[in-house]
């Protein structure tokens, strides 16, 4: 069993649409974390349950299967630090250059 690391950068623009919408651009990426690093997996999950993080709003939805964060950063390379703090690479570790954005984050068994 492996499991799925899902991050979403998103931006909101000054846009409009027609009926008033206000329009948003999203990055979106995906990687496999081996089974050999389960600790790893779970001292994320409960880093950002543990509501002792260093951001403001954690926004968390979770079931059996999946758990799912959401919070506001004023730069997309914060997205990153939880996955540091408890010692997961990020393919590349690059990002998009994004001001203002927010994180979504989706750990899932995969």
């Amino acid at each position: 069993m492996c499991y799925k690391l899902t991050l979403v950068i998103t931006s909101t623009t000054d846009t409009l649409d027609s009926a008033g919408w206000q329009m948003c651009l999203s990055w979106k990426k995906s990687t496999r974390i081996d089974q050999t690093d389960r600790d790893k997996v779970l001292a994320l999950r409960d880093l950002l349950n543990s509501g002792q993080a260093p951001w403001d709003r954690i926004n968390a939805t979770s079931n059996h299967a999946m758990w799912q964060w959401e919070w506001p950063v004023y730069h997309s390379s914060e997205a990153l630090e939880p996955l540091r703090r408890v010692g997961l690479e990020w393919p590349g570790s690059q990002l998009p250059d994004i001001g203002m954005a927010s994180v979504t984050l989706n750990l899932s068994l995969d």
